[in-house]
């Protein structure tokens, strides 16, 4: 079905597979970070170490995501979207639900693993439908405003739920049911509302093209986009709040802080698609975002007040959804046919950085027995981060350019 239009405005055919694909990047959202704003309340539980928490919170679900990007690239070029995206969400129900009931670290895991599984086609799959309803000079906004509406996943996780969850007196295994249930609730209205996409450009059933990942320079811009956005990952997942309870917020406006931070995600992959629209050297901006988040990270450690946390967490999200420029970068010089594999290589690299940072992080953090100590190392590592991106595009503007494989 053909469904891209030359009007103004999108047509009911475009929104809906769209609709549905970004309400499925939400649920991904919230069983990404849903782990990391009960990390207190699990660690007590389960008497679970930093390390063992971030092996839980973020590597299971992250190492398998990484490694499923590429695959999924490939099998949205020979499948049907919908059929797709119906295992996938049955997948990561299925498996929130069994998530509630465990109690080892290894059933933890494994579920964990499943989860990542079922959400490893969210995004991917919502940038595929996008670069298959609407014209390409439309994507860049559409891609931005998806990941603005995507974190309200995120945003209602690490404040409201955790302020519903203290009102109700809820742990989390029931929050989690509560999450497989609405899990189920999106499968029925997939089932029922989302059209069959056809891909023109579908690749043959023996075929897996792999040569757009020739280029050194999608390498490069995929380490930009793990190193800009894992500082916000990290703290939501891991120890964003913690680090606000240290300096004396409450659980409650700490949890706010995070949404306050996927907030400033979203408005900025927002702005994202519009500014790479406007400007001629995006790897100039891409290089200012890495030397700015420099210093908003390593502000993090002056936090004193709410008013002071929530705008420098704010900050946080608005630089790490520099992010989104590779992404639109990379679908700016690439043929339609290498779209899905290129995305899901990205994703795959911004994936498997975080699985091997967040163990890294905490197996050092577990070595500190001092509070203050544990906090400096978090924001110096999380600082360090943002310098490595601008030598990443200075390497982009310096070599690539000169010849001539990328646009300046």
């Amino acid at each position: 079905m053909d469904i891209q239009s030359n009007s103004n405005y999108p047509t009911i055919n475009q929104l809906i597979p769209w609709i549905m694909s970004v309400l499925f990047f939400i649920y991904e959202f919230v069983l990404r970070t849903l782990v990391g704003t009960f990390q207190e309340q699990m660690m007590y539980e389960l008497h679970m170490s930093f390390l063992t928490f971030s092996y839980i919170s973020t590597s299971a679900f992250v190492l398998v995501y990484g490694v499923m990007q590429v695959p999924v690239g490939y099998l949205l070029q020979r499948f049907c979207v919908k059929k797709l995206l119906l295992i996938m969400v049955g997948i990561s129900t299925i498996s929130t639900f069994c998530f509630s009931f465990c109690h080892k670290t290894e059933w933890f895991v494994f579920v964990r693993m499943l989860m990542a599984l079922g959400s490893a086609f969210s995004y991917v799959g919502l940038l595929f439908v996008i670069s298959l309803v609407f014209n390409k000079n439309k994507q860049g906004f559409y891609i931005g405003l998806s990941n603005l509406i995507g974190i309200l996943g995120a945003i209602f996780v690490a404040g409201p739920l955790s302020w519903i969850a203290n009102q109700f007196s809820m742990d989390w295994r029931t929050l989690f049911q509560i999450v497989a249930l609405i899990g189920v609730i999106l499968l029925i209205a997939i089932f029922f509302v989302f059209p069959k996409l056809e891909n023109e450009h579908k690749v043959s059933d023996y075929q897996i093209d792999l040569s757009v990942l020739k280029h050194a320079w999608i390498w490069i811009l995929g380490l930009y986009a793990a190193c800009i956005y894992s500082s916000l990952e990290y703290l939501s997942e891991n120890y964003g709040q913690l680090l606000l309870i240290h300096r004396g917020l409450s659980r409650t406006d700490a949890g706010f802080c995070m949404s306050t931070a996927w907030l400033g995600y979203g408005v900025g992959c927002l702005l994202v698609g519009q500014i790479y629209n406007s400007i001629k050297r995006p790897i100039l901006m891409m290089q200012l975002i890495a030397f700015v988040g420099f210093f908003v990270i390593l502000s993090i450690y002056g936090i004193h007040h709410r008013l002071n946390a929530l705008i420098i967490y704010f900050s946080i999200g608005l630089i790490c959804s520099g992010s989104c420029f590779a992404y639109i970068y990379v679908r700016s010089n690439i043929n339609q046919v290498h779209v899905p594999i290129a995305y899901g290589f990205l994703n795959a690299i911004v994936a498997l950085f975080l699985s091997v940072l967040s163990p890294f992080i905490g197996g050092h953090i577990d070595l500190l027995s001092n509070i203050h100590q544990q906090d400096y190392a978090v924001v110096v590592a999380l600082s360090l981060l943002m310098f490595l991106p601008f030598v990443f595009t200075t390497i982009l503007s310096t070599f690539f350019k000169r010849s001539n494989a990328i646009a300046a």
